[in-house]
């Protein structure tokens, strides 16, 4: 090899070496983290729970006091279940049914004629675990 031949080699090692070095180097300073093949976070397992069967069905017209249910699956602790109708907090029964649990409800008596937004809190094993969701229903009176 000539030594022209030697540098070019020797001088894009060096900047391959450069490329790998900041490529690896800690991601912390813009929220984000290396990911190595032997961090306990990269692939970590996150299941969030599941609301399904819920009822009444979003945008359904009901009576003031009405009773509502939905199905959960995947639930952490069911015990960190909050359901608030229109920032109300609700009072829910649950049943456990194997790998689902039966949550029931009823509306606030005081809301009557107006819409309101069943709205379901779900704690999980980690806060990026959580589950937050809901649907309008219209009360009558």
């Amino acid at each position: 090899m000539s030594k022209l031949e030697n540098l070019f080699l020797i001088i894009t090692i060096m900047i391959l070496t450069m490329f790998n070095n900041s490529y690896a180097m800690d991601h912390s300073q813009h929220g984000g983290k290396p990911k190595t093949h032997h961090d306990s976070s990269v692939g970590a397992n996150c299941q969030k729970a599941k609301i399904d069967k819920i009822q009444p069905e979003p945008l359904a017209q009901v009576s003031p006091a009405s009773a509502f249910s939905f199905m959960v699956f995947e639930a952490f602790n069911p015990k960190q279940i909050e359901v608030t109708v229109k920032n109300i907090p609700v009072l829910i029964h649950l049943e456990n049914k194997n790998e689902l649990l039966i949550v029931r409800g009823q509306l606030p008596e005081s809301l009557i004629d107006t819409p309101a937004r069943i709205n379901v809190k779900i704690k999980g094993k980690a806060t990026k675990c959580n589950l937050e969701e809901g649907w309008l229903i219209k009360i009558g009176h």
